[in-house]
């Protein structure tokens, strides 16, 4: 019993979706640590998906508040809710927004991965450049 979408917050739901699918494809890509070139393609291939991050976070946001407000408006309509206990009254919220509140969390949490990712390529690409222009002795 999830709260419903409109048409508009449907369409920003199904994008953030497809989107955050793209995003764990590209990172689930295997990366030779020892061809500097795959590291930079790796690097190239998630660069623009850090861009969109933070847009990504402000759909789910907005889509988790709205969500929010919405289940608050059902529990000061409905007195058996609105009086309910502290604890109940939690559960029931997080109920109706949980596929919203997961989807926040997946986007929080791929930001997170992707940054770590990208820095992690860089420091690989940084250490195969020291590496591999030191002087023979």
């Amino acid at each position: 019993m999830t709260i419903e979408l409109n048409p508009e917050q449907q369409q920003v739901y199904t994008d953030l979706i497809k989107l955050a699918g793209e995003i764990e494809a590209v990172m689930a890509v295997a990366v030779d640590s020892d061809e500097p070139a795959q590291i930079k393609c790796a690097i190239d291939n998630r660069l623009p998906y850090l861009a969109n991050l933070p847009k990504m976070m402000e759909g789910a946001v907005a889509i988790h508040d709205w969500a929010k407000g919405e289940v608050a408006k059902e529990m000061i309509a409905d007195n058996r809710l609105y009086e309910a206990k502290q604890a109940i009254q939690i559960r029931y919220i997080e109920g109706r927004i949980a596929k919203y509140s997961a989807l926040y969390e997946r986007i929080n949490s791929l930001h997170s991965a992707l940054k770590l990712s990208i820095e992690g390529l860089r420091s690989l690409l940084s250490y195969e450049k020291q590496f591999s222009f030191q002087p023979q002795k």
